[in-house]
């Protein structure tokens, strides 16, 4: 049986099975991988999927949704655990029920891009390897991102004309998947792919919160799936527990199947008990479907102009920025104890002196200090000028990120640069700086409509590869990146990579200007500081300088970088060297001139 030999039956919603994992440890007490017992108790893993067909499922789930994460440098392994899976499955099923070959979401740590690239091919390897077995249908759940399924899905067209392909995503109770994708954009994106049957959500939330979300989406007459999980765990013995909710859940099932779902079912913690009671209540007579009631059916409000009515001096960067007219960033380091006093009168200075906007670090160097965002809602209210916060992927998770954007906005800040962050032992980095553009900007088409943000980006101009610079600075304008600030230019190849970056990208480049404060500064810099490049011969020029020498030396460079740069760059962000600001607002008195 295929699933669409199912849609092709009536029309109450398809039931699908429940979670293997949970089910397996709740059987045999066993934390490890259920998926191995594909190929060491496959009797089990029989018993386990005829249990579930039993209780009233007409779709079965392949027991093999972590075999491309645990296996996947094992294929002497992951090829038996794919094959037995898919076998075993549909030796449960016979003619009663269809399968889908589960390929589940594939996690790393580390978010940089030659991972991603990977794990593309991982999900097309693991493709390939339940076709080669026989998988005529196929389910990738639990998906975090869409982009990368791509190479997979579109194999599976080519090999399989008529496959059956459903695609779901992980998300938490506000929508958001763990890569920051806003669920609609998933739910769209997926849709919008022409190798995708059907699309939906699954685990991370219970029923309710599911319901609660899917309810208002507008899926216009497409198969939308809804799996959630059974409900929220408690910890017993350090073990996530479920309680016996069956009634609840099968309710929630049925309210999902009458909002206009073609499939339920459930993910973690949902056991045969809970899909038996579901068949039982989805069987009654159908209640016409609901009509979503308008308070709830938020519609998608469009990303947040820099065009506004309003004559508003928050707009003075982004409106300058969208006329064409020359802006300057002043950088300023937060304080690493409690006293912020020299902050404060060094933020005087640099607005007195014509700076448009304060840039506020977030920790550089991993080494802690005061909090950005709370110090640029400091300066905003004190001193008045507009800011800049840089947010950082190191130190927050994507709740903590939303948080913290949420509480900025509140305090009336609008322009964030967001960044990957300097890396530490012990960093979060849940998002990578071009995903944390993204989900910045779906909260401004959504939570943050009529509070949004301008959101920044950093220009390695001294990449050793500065063309795949480039290409991760337009992934990052598909992302909602408007600017961008450079790191700071020493020499001709800088000023060279800084006229491609004008030229090649749409938004504005704003070059980074950084007068070295001495010797060991500019040493310290150039050995232990990413993305710096100084020259030799200015380097030399500072060893064995008095304060005045010093200070002449890097000021002169500084204004002759300054010329080079003027005719190519839509202004300058200038860097405030070991808490020199008099020295930025002598370069910026002459750059006025």
């Amino acid at each position: 049986m295929r699933i669409k030999d199912l849609l092709a039956g009536d029309t109450r919603p398809i039931l699908a099975d429940g979670a293997y994992g949970t089910y397996y440890r709740s059987l045999t007490g066993d934390d490890g991988p259920c998926e191995l017992a594909n190929i060491v108790q496959p009797q089990l893993v029989l018993d386990m999927h005829r249990h579930y067909m039993e209780a009233g499922a007409r779709v079965l789930y392949s027991n093999t949704f972590a075999a491309g994460q645990l296996l996947a440098r094992d294929e002497a392994r992951l090829k038996p655990v794919i094959e037995a899976g898919w076998a075993l499955a549909k030796q449960a099923a016979g003619d009663t029920a269809a399968v889908l070959a589960d390929i589940g979401y594939i996690t790393y740590k580390d978010a940089a891009r030659q991972q991603e690239e990977e794990k593309a091919d991982r999900y097309l390897q693991l493709a390939e390897l339940f076709h080669k077995a026989g998988a005529t249908d196929f389910v990738f759940e639990t998906m975090a991102e869409f982009s990368l399924l791509k190479p997979a899905l579109s194999y599976l067209r080519r090999k399989l004309p008529d496959a059956f392909i459903l695609v779901t995503f992980a998300v938490s109770q506000d929508g958001y998947s763990k890569k920051g994708r806003y669920y609609r954009d998933l739910l769209d994106a997926a849709f919008a792919c022409p190798d995708v049957s059907a699309a939906g959500l699954n685990c991370v939330c219970g029923p309710g919160h599911i319901f609660s979300l899917l309810a208002s989406y507008p899926a216009g007459g497409r198969l939308l799936a809804a799996l959630p999980n059974a409900g929220y765990p408690s910890m017993v013995d350090m073990r996530p527990v479920y309680g016996n909710n069956e009634d609840y859940f099968a309710a929630r099932l049925r309210e999902l199947g009458e909002a206009g779902c073609f499939m339920v079912g459930g993910c973690c913690g949902t056991t045969p008990a809970h899909i038996a009671r579901a068949s039982s209540v989805l069987a009654a007579p159908q209640q016409p479907v609901k009509a979503v009631d308008p308070a709830i059916r938020k519609q998608k409000q469009p990303a947040a102009s820099l065009a506004r009515d309003t004559a508003d001096v928050r707009e003075s960067f982004a409106a300058k920025l969208r006329a064409g007219r020359r802006v300057t960033v002043v950088e300023l380091n937060p304080p690493a104890a409690c006293d912020a006093g020299h902050f404060m009168e060094a933020a005087r200075f640099a607005k007195e002196a014509g700076a448009d906007i304060l840039s506020v670090t977030d920790s550089p160097l991993a080494r802690a200090r005061a909090d950005s965002l709370m110090l640029a809602a400091k300066l905003r209210r004190e001193a008045g000028v507009e800011v800049l916060p840089h947010l950082s992927c190191r130190d927050r998770n994507r709740r903590g990120i939303k948080a913290a954007l949420l509480a900025a906005a509140i305090e009336d800040i609008r322009y964030v640069l967001a960044v990957r962050g300097d890396t530490s032992d012990d960093g979060v980095f849940s998002l990578s700086s071009r995903e944390l553009m993204a989900f910045i900007e779906s909260l401004n088409r959504e939570l943050l409509a009529k509070n949004s943000f301008f959101t920044g980006g950093a220009l390695n101009i001294n990449a050793c590869n500065f063309s795949a610079e480039l290409k991760r600075a337009h992934a990052k304008e598909d992302a909602g990146c408007s600017f961008f600030l450079t790191q700071p230019v020493f020499d001709a190849q800088g000023v060279e990579n800084v006229a491609k970056a004008t030229e090649g990208l749409k938004s504005p480049v704003l070059a980074g200007i950084l007068p070295l404060a001495g010797y060991k500064n500019a040493l310290f810099l150039q050995q232990e500081v990413g993305g710096i490049t100084i020259p030799a011969a200015l380097l030399h020029s500072l060893e064995h300088k008095d304060a005045a020498a010093t200070r002449q030396i890097s000021l002169d460079h500084c204004r002759f970088m300054m010329k080079e740069l003027e005719p190519l760059c839509a202004g300058f962000y200038f860097m405030t060297p070991l808490n020199k600001i008099e020295w930025v607002c002598e370069l910026m008195t002459d750059d006025e001139q």
